[in-house]
């Protein structure tokens, strides 16, 4: 026996704006590239500028100036760590690759670990150093502003998805939690 289909609810759907999308027609190069095989929709322009609506744009800007200031505020004033790792297999691996010196953990050397964070790293403590930041601390500081910052990108995130999953009062109880949840206030600007 087959359990029949319950119809969607569409009240989720008054919350967002209609897609605005036009089709394109397939081209014969579309099927030699490994692309569509037929009309594919296509976003038409303006469509990313409506995907926030007004009442999430409002809450992004109380949201993130609160979350940017909490944690850019915890990112220079603490220059503390929880454990040894968070220099041992982020920063220091990232110094490493960046300049050339430093120590090796195991796991780097036999390719246990990922190399996703302490490049990224890697990346942003050179281009620091080109803008003239040498000391450890000016670099491990500007380690710290980038994290923060990728925090408030996470609050943006949490937000949007709440508002699109569940409506305008979801993304607002999200970004409230999210702002200034303690533990992503204290671990967000540390390397893990």
């Amino acid at each position: 026996p087959t359990i029949p289909a319950v119809p969607r609810s569409s009240s989720r759907g008054k919350r967002r704006a209609p897609a605005a999308t036009k089709v394109r027609p397939a081209k014969s190069s579309d099927r030699r590239n490994g692309g569509p095989t037929s009309s594919a929709p296509v976003e038409a322009p303006g469509v990313v500028a409506r995907a926030i609506g007004p009442s999430l744009r409002i809450q992004l800007l109380v949201a993130l100036p609160l979350a940017a200031a909490a944690r850019l505020w915890l990112a220079v004033g603490d220059h503390g760590i929880f454990w040894p790792d968070e220099i041992y297999q982020t920063v220091e691996p990232a110094h490493r690759a960046a300049f050339g010196y430093g120590f090796r953990a195991w796991e780097f050397q036999a390719g246990v670990r990922s190399w996703a964070l302490p490049g990224l790293l890697a990346g942003w403590l050179k281009g620091a150093s080109l803008l003239g930041l040498h000391s450890g601390w000016s670099l491990m500081t500007s380690v710290k502003l980038l994290l923060a910052l990728l925090g408030v990108a996470a609050v943006a995130a949490v937000m949007w998805l709440a508002w699109r999953v569940a409506g305008t009062t979801a993304s607002l109880v999200a970004g409230a939690i999210s702002v200034f949840f303690p533990v992503m206030l204290v671990f967000g600007n540390h390397s893990f």
